[in-house]
């Protein structure tokens, strides 16, 4: 997930919103199917809240439904 946030950071800085917008699409489903293989729902808000990098690509994943 680092990897995805990496690059939404590297295009928006070079103004490749698009591409950016893109990344971020696919970073959240990403992060939405790794999160549903998790039965307990305990362990799962832990995997969406403690790690601070899921935290910031669904603040970015947010961002996107709002513009849209």
């Amino acid at each position: 997930m680092l990897g995805y946030e990496t690059c939404v950071e590297v295009f928006s800085a070079s103004g490749q919103a698009a591409l950016a917008r893109q990344v971020v699409e696919s970073s959240c489903r990403e992060l939405m199917a790794r999160a549903g293989k998790i039965s307990l729902p305990e362990w799962r808000q832990s995997f969406m809240e403690q790690v601070p990098e899921h935290r910031r690509l669904q603040a970015r994943c947010k961002e996107i439904n709002m513009k849209s």
